[in-house]
């Protein structure tokens, strides 16, 4: 496993997604993600509402990959779910009951559509789309097997990710759309250590869901119906310096691949100081 300090270029001042963006390795500032190579292995725990880990990995058309959670203390309760993303936000495969032990997940031979990035969303049946508290550490492994290196991609290096995204400001509010083949839209800011934020998900097309990873790529939050369907997370305070993603999805994205997602509009969403 390769634990990265990331930073990303720099986009418009919008939530209006650019051209696939590199997050490059730079010390001291950016995303810390994991990022796994073939055969690797990510162990990580879930503890109190930090209930969701994203990992990156790149990979080459037609490579047949396996991606897999597993629950690893002994009886262990913890109920793991794992949804595979393109680089835009495509909701590529999810599994939840699938693996060799009880409640583990596993996403076998999934064929990759292009040479790029892909994203692991990990997280547990009861977290995916509602924020419940864990009461004690819950320890699993992730491992991916499969990817080889996209030598036909440019700009590739190792130690590199790339995603369409938008940027956000502490202090703005922006207008995005969501379509039903990239259900899940990338958008960061930059946060201050010691922050406390109010963040609002609006829509009038769909029932919003908004995710919050911090820069070491632990979801630190999510909302689903704060204010009737429209999401809201009051008084998040934050615990480091560094680029903040969030995913501006729909309640179910999971369920894309399955071709009953039909969640698409316009959002809106605000970043402001509390």
């Amino acid at each position: 496993v390769l634990l990265l300090i990331m930073s990303l270029a720099v986009s418009a001042v919008s939530a209006q997604k650019t051209e696939p963006t590199p997050a490059v390795e730079s010390e001291g500032e950016g995303i810390t993600l994991p990022i796994l190579l073939d055969g690797d292995t990510y162990s990580g725990a879930f503890d109190g509402f930090v209930t969701g880990q994203l990992l990156g990995f790149n990979g080459s058309a037609g490579d047949q990959v396996t991606i897999s959670m597993v629950q690893t203390d002994d009886g262990s309760t913890l109920d793991p779910l794992i949804v595979l993303l393109g680089q835009a936000g495509e909701v590529l495969a999810y599994d939840d009951d699938s693996g060799s032990v009880s409640l583990s997940s596993l996403i076998e031979d999934f064929e990759l559509p292009y040479d790029g990035s892909y994203y692991i969303v990990a997280t547990t049946f009861t977290n995916l789309n509602t924020e419940e508290e864990l009461f004690d550490p819950h320890a699993y492994d992730i491992s991916l097997s499969g990817n080889t290196e996209p030598t036909g991609l440019e700009g590739y290096e190792e130690n590199t990710v790339f995603f369409l995204r938008g940027e956000l400001p502490v202090g703005n509010t922006s207008d995005g759309e969501l379509i039903t083949s990239e259900p899940v839209y990338f958008i960061t800011f930059e946060g201050t250590e010691g922050q406390s934020l109010d963040l609002t998900l609006t829509s009038a097309d769909f029932d919003p869901l908004l995710y919050v990873f911090d820069p070491s790529g632990a979801r630190i939050s999510l909302n689903d119906d704060a204010d009737g369907l429209d999401s809201a997370i009051s008084g998040l305070e934050l615990q480091q310096s560094g680029t903040y993603l969030l995913f501006v999805t729909s309640y179910g994205y999971n369920h894309a691949s399955d071709g009953d997602f039909d969640a698409e509009g316009i959002f809106t969403l605000s970043i402001l100081e509390s």
